[in-house]
């Protein structure tokens, strides 16, 4: 039941490519922070909310 979170993580990843080809000739340059693993409880969260509804 991940697909949504990564669906949403790539579809920003796709924008910023797009916008650094389209604004390109007008330098301006656009970035993307994708930062690395970070110790959170998102995955605890949401299989709690797995079991629930299941």
């Amino acid at each position: 039941m991940m697909g949504a979170y990564h669906a949403t993580k790539y579809a920003l990843e796709a924008i910023s490519d797009a916008l650094r080809n389209e604004l390109a000739p007008f330098g301006i340059p656009v970035s993307l922070v994708e930062p690395g693993a970070i110790h959170a409880e998102f995955n605890d969260v949401a299989m709690d909310g797995l079991r629930r509804s299941a």
